[in-house]
C-alpha cells in the first residue's frame, strides 16, 4: 500500500466543489491509483466499477481537462508532482530516480518543464545512481556478495545511496541477526519505492 499526501484544503477549493460527489469520488480515485510519477493507466472500465459510476473517456477528459493531460493511452496529472515532491525531482533518492525513470519512459519530461516551471520539478540529473561497483567478499551473515553494492551496506551508508540490492540483502538477515543500523535503514526505505517489499 503506497502513503500519500493529500491537499486537506481540497474542501475549500472552488474546482474541487464544483464537482458533482461522483466526480469527486472518481478523482479522489484517479489520485490514490496513479503512479509515483502521477501517471494514470488504469482503464475507465476500472474506475467506474469501483467508483459506481459510469463516465465515458470524452466525460472525464472534459471534466478533468484543468487538471489530467491525455498523452498517447495514459493520463498524466502534472500537479501531483508538485503536491507529493515538493522539494522538487533533483535527488537521488530511489524513490526519486524513479519517478525521474516513470517520467522519462512516458516522455513527460518536457511536460513537466514546460507545465512547472517555477516549482522545483527540473529533470536535468542522470537517471542512474552511479555510486560504485561494490565487489564485496562476505561478511559472516550467509549473504552472498559481502559488503557492497550487491551486498550489505557499509556501516554509515546514507539512505539515499543505498540501491535495491542492498536493501534486499539486508531483508533476508533473519531479524535476531540484523545490527541496529540495519534495522533502521529497513524502517527509512519503508517510506520510499520498497515500501511494499518491508
Amino acid at each position: 500500500m503506497s502513503l500519500r499526501f493529500t491537499q486537506t484544503d481540497k474542501w475549500k477549493d472552488e474546482w474541487f466543489l464544483s464537482l458533482t460527489n461522483d466526480n469527486r469520488i472518481i478523482w479522489q480515485y484517479v489520485l490514490d491509483n496513479c503512479s509515483i510519477a502521477g501517471v494514470f493507466k488504469e482503464g475507465l472500465t476500472h474506475m467506474n466499477y469501483f467508483c459506481k459510476t459510469n463516465i465515458t473517456e470524452s466525460e472525464f477528459i472534459e471534466i478533468f481537462k484543468d487538471r489530467v493531460c491525455k498523452v498517447g493511452n495514459i493520463y498524466f496529472i502534472p500537479k501531483f508532482l508538485k503536491v507529493q515532491y515538493p522539494s522538487g525531482l533533483n535527488s537521488k533518492k530511489p524513490l526519486i530516480v524513479g519517478v525521474r525513470q516513470e517520467l522519462q519512459r512516458h516522455n513527460l519530461v518536457a511536460m513537466v518543464n514546460e507545465l512547472l516551471p517555477n516549482h522545483k520539478i527540473i529533470i536535468d540529473q542522470s537517471l542512474t545512481n552511479d555510486y560504485g561497483t561494490g565487489n564485496g567478499n562476505g561478511n559472516g551473515n550467509g549473504i552472498k556478495g559481502g559488503v557492497g553494492e550487491n551486498g550489505i551496506p557499509k556501516p554509515g551508508t546514507p539512505i539515499e545511496k543505498i540501491t535495491e540490492a542492498q536493501f534486499l540483502a539486508i531483508k533476508k538477515i533473519p531479524v535476531p541477526n540484523r545490527t541496529s543500523e540495519q534495522t533502521e535503514i529497513l524502517r527509512d526505505l519503508s517510506r520510499t519505492k520498497y515500501f511494499h517489499l518491508c
